[in-house]
């Protein structure tokens, strides 16, 4: 066989090979990538398989130089309220059969907010108070967040 053509059998036989090599990488990538969805949907079926319901309630406060109230109670609507004051609004949860509650918060008041129990096991009729601790250097404006209370399967 002349020189040349062995150079470019040599040639055809490392396309082929890096061809193979590429084919098994791509093959290997989609097997991960489809491996990591699975584990991702079987963590996130475990997680909410005993959830009853999620509750989301609107969070909204003004901070002034003067109080005002809301008497509205399906919300946590505070009011108008001043610096380094702690507004609070209660609200009755009700559960038919025993359930673990846990409550968080999101959005800007989640780092004022609080409540008065968390993460509790109950059957029946509750009150929950939630509260913000306004802190003195807070700025005059209007404030959001969410609470969200989650029933649980005991």
């Amino acid at each position: 066989m002349p020189k040349q053509q062995y150079k470019g059998a040599k040639k055809d036989l490392k396309k082929r090979r890096n061809k193979k090599v590429y084919s098994r990488r791509k093959l290997l990538t989609a097997l991960v990538i489809v491996f990591i969805i699975i584990l991702l949907e079987f963590f996130h079926y475990y997680q909410t398989k005993d959830i009853i319901e999620i509750r989301i309630i609107k969070m909204n406060l003004t901070v002034s130089d003067y109080i005002g109230f809301n008497v509205d109670n399906k919300s946590l609507i505070f009011g108008k309220t001043m610096p380094e004051s702690s507004p609070q609004r209660i609200i009755e949860i009700r559960s038919s059969e025993p359930v673990r509650v846990s409550v968080t918060f999101k959005g800007y008041l989640s780092k004022w907010a609080g409540v008065s129990e968390n993460n509790f096991v109950f059957n029946g009729t509750k009150e929950l108070a939630f509260f913000v601790n306004v802190p003195a250097d807070a700025e005059f404006g209007s404030y959001t967040g969410k609470a969200v209370i989650m029933f649980k399967k005991v």
